[in-house]
């Protein structure tokens, strides 16, 4: 079946394009490049493919030679510009109450990403899991962790400082701006990315509480959250969704992906099987479809591809590589 593309709302390139402008590019360019149409532009809340929205940083990338461009674009924007999402945090009790609203409602905003939060006695982790080929350039991770530090700072009208944040990105020669941002210890190369606070920054008030206005924003966001995705009700569709999320960790296994879904492994075989496919059919389809996109959007590295994918070393992806090529060869000669 196609790669099904996830989306996110035209928020998101509006503030990568709005941070552009001001820096001197050409607004006509980007949208040229990033195949985002004009139109879409003028309502924030329609929604483009992920696929525009990395072609959108790349091209930004292109002109701006800045090794942390994503700290840069993510220091303007604030709690509003994520919209009805934003409006729902900032009326929250707490800090508490309001990244659980951003982890419940995170797919209006983008389908690219997953957002949890994992509560333990002193501490509660915020996870932040981008797609593939978001990660593969690095900066849209980055601005994401700031983005989040910084709605914490605003939400709760002070300069508070996480515990500690986690970046799946490779070390900078220069951290001095990492640590300024972050004001904590910033850890690279990790396996997600992460911020951790303690359990009491999170119970910091939000100074514009309301708790009426905060029930009624959350009947919105239900109602607009419901259509996202919802014709993708296939298991294997939830599969494919599953597995991107896990790909750079590791090749995932049935297990996790079937408690990850709510289904045991016996009835998630049995559906995929009815709708003609199998786990390990899906996870090498999956892998085909972002190894397409990562190699049209640019020079990756196959080094740095085998990773993104899964894969234990860059050998094991040349083989698949191959596999597709001839199976795409075959195809094409009957």
């Amino acid at each position: 079946m196609p790669y099904q593309e996830p989306t996110q709302l035209v928020r998101l390139p509006l503030m990568l394009l709005h941070y552009a402008e001001h820096e001197g590019l050409d607004h006509d360019t980007l949208l040229q490049k990033s195949g985002l149409p004009e139109d879409l532009l003028a309502n924030p809340d329609a929604r483009v493919p992920t696929r525009a929205m990395t072609r959108l940083w790349r091209a930004v990338i292109e002109e701006i030679d800045d090794p942390t461009l994503g700290l840069h674009v993510a220091r303007k924007p604030g709690v509003a510009d994520f919209g009805l999402v934003g409006y729902a945090m900032r009326y929250s009790d707490n800090l508490h109450d309001a990244l659980h609203r951003l982890a419940r409602y995170q797919r209006i905003l983008t389908e690219s990403v997953r957002f949890t939060v994992e509560e333990y006695d002193d501490t509660c982790v915020l996870t932040w899991v981008s797609n593939p080929s978001l990660l593969a350039i690095r900066h849209p991770v980055e601005c994401s962790m700031t983005l989040l530090v910084r709605a914490a700072r605003e939400l709760t009208g002070t300069s508070l400082n996480p515990l500690k944040v986690e970046l799946p990105t490779p070390p900078p020669r220069d951290q001095a701006d990492y640590k300024a941002e972050f004001r904590c210890d910033v850890a690279f190369a990790c396996e997600t990315a992460a911020i951790t606070w303690s359990q009491q920054q999170m119970q910091l008030p939000t100074p514009g509480a309301d708790a009426a206005l905060a029930g009624y924003l959350d009947q919105l966001a239900t109602i607009a959250a419901e259509p996202i995705g919802a014709d993708h009700d296939s298991m294997t569709t939830a599969v494919r969704r599953a597995l991107w999320a896990r790909l750079p960790r590791g090749r995932p296994n049935i297990w996790r992906i079937a408690s990850e879904l709510g289904v045991s492994v016996r009835t998630l075989q049995r559906r995929l099987g009815e709708e003609g496919s199998s786990f390990s059919e899906v996870l090498d389809e999956l892998r085909r479809d972002i190894t397409r996109e990562l190699l049209a959007e640019g020079n990756q590295p196959v080094a740095d591809i085998s990773f993104l994918l899964g894969y234990s070393e860059p050998s094991a992806f040349h083989r698949a590589y191959r596999r597709w090529l001839e199976d795409a060869a075959t195809r094409g000669a009957s």
